[in-house]
């Protein structure tokens, strides 16, 4: 795929490539996946009661082992995997969000490939996500980005972690509606702790302002997220990245529990939907029953046209 500007053809870089076929482009599946609420902080490892078996399992031994984690996220892994019927999964959320380091975990539990799209933009442009800024503009890379999200929505089985900004185009939106969306949530302190701790303005230069009422980063990023907060809440599952009641929140949860939470949230918005879907069958087959007429059709709506 050749990129705008003259930029080198497309090659995707992958973090598992050994059972991913670059030939497989993605069939347009019929299943979709419903927006639910948040999944809360309140369980996983080592939180309150959960629903499922791999949920419990973490309670019921009680242990905060990386071998449990593991164990657990494979469990959940194995169950959601065959139901997602090979769609990819797109993160979107602010930096500091932690997109790429929950994305590789998800990835690895459903035996997924992983893509960071920033990755994906520095290999095509041949140069740094800042640099591209310096050198061309924020438009130049918004350009970028979404020729580079385009592509990669083609392919089947991956986790993407998605750039801050690329929830704010209708066109990405449309490119990522081809899978599973998940808005990782958290508030703007958090959010400014992990991105200031992983170089700042430096390597995000939305970070950056001329503006001297918003010199400080932080109310720079509380700022960005109040503008982006209503187009991330277009995503099919919000998961929260806070640790959780009565916990150190100055870290948030780990990318362990954070995968955990965008599994059950997925396999939950799957099961809510199949009821829905059930529910709708039964009521039609009720009203066909009664009416004696064609699915879709009321009495006033139903004529008999004369034969031709």
């Amino acid at each position: 795929t050749t990129m705008p500007g003259g930029m080198a053809s497309f090659q995707m870089k992958t973090h598992s490539a050994s059972h991913f076929n670059l030939n497989a482009r993605r069939n347009v599946y019929a299943t979709r996946h419903v927006r639910i609420t948040t999944v809360s902080a309140a369980k996983g490892f080592g939180g309150a009661s959960s629903s499922s078996s791999s949920d419990k399992a973490s309670l019921k031994k009680g242990s905060g082992s990386e071998e449990l984690k593991a164990s657990i996220l494979k469990e959940l892994g194995d169950e959601l995997s065959p139901k997602l019927e090979n769609s990819s999964i797109f993160l979107v959320g602010m930096m500091g969000s932690g997109k790429s380091t929950v994305g590789r975990v998800l990835a690895e539990a459903l035996n997924y490939t992983f893509v960071d799209a920033d990755d994906t933009v520095e290999q095509v442009a041949g140069k740094s996500i800042p640099e591209v800024f310096a050198d061309e503009g924020e438009e130049a890379f918004r350009e970028l980005e979404t020729a580079c999200l385009r592509e990669i929505s083609s392919y089947v089985r991956c986790v993407v972690a998605t750039g801050g900004g690329a929830a704010v185009r209708d066109t990405n939106w449309a490119n990522m509606r081809v899978g599973v969306s998940v808005y990782l949530e958290g508030d703007a302190p958090l959010l400014a702790a992990r991105a200031l701790a992983d170089g700042g303005s430096a390597a995000r230069p939305m970070l950056k302002t001329d503006d001297p009422e918003v010199a400080d980063e932080a109310k720079r990023l509380a700022d960005l997220l109040a503008t982006r907060r209503s187009r991330y809440e277009l995503a099919d599952v919000k998961v929260s990245i806070a640790a959780g009641k009565g916990k150190d929140d100055s870290k948030g949860a780990s990318p362990e529990e954070v995968a955990r939470r965008i599994m059950v949230g997925m396999r939950d918005a799957m099961e809510d939907k199949l009821r829905d879907d059930e529910a709708r069958r039964l009521k039609n087959e009720a009203r066909m029953e009664q009416e004696g007429l064609p699915d879709g059709f009321t009495r006033t709506d139903y004529k008999i046209r004369p034969m031709e």
